[in-house]
């Protein structure tokens, strides 16, 4: 990993009978702290329009357009990390 560069952020999922419990808060927190410690300065992923408020408030903006993966909806969505 070169210092200053960009990690991806692959699927991430919580079994429906476990949300609401901020268990995808948690795990946003410790993909955070594994980028940086990688020395990323960001981190994005491609969020479920379903699920972007989740990212939104773990500090993720969405950018680019709307997107089909495996026929869902999805929109590019990065952090920068400090």
């Amino acid at each position: 990993m070169v210092e200053g560069s960009e990690v991806k952020l692959g699927r991430m999922a919580v079994a429906s009978s476990h949300r609401g419990r901020r268990l995808a808060a948690a795990l946003l927190l410790e993909a955070d702290a594994r980028a940086r410690a990688l020395a990323a300065r960001r981190i994005v992923l491609a969020a479920q329009l379903s699920a972007q408020a989740v990212y939104e408030r773990a500090g993720y903006a969405p950018y680019g357009d709307v997107f089909l993966d495996a026929g869902i909806e999805h929109v590019m969505m990065g952090k920068a990390l400090e």
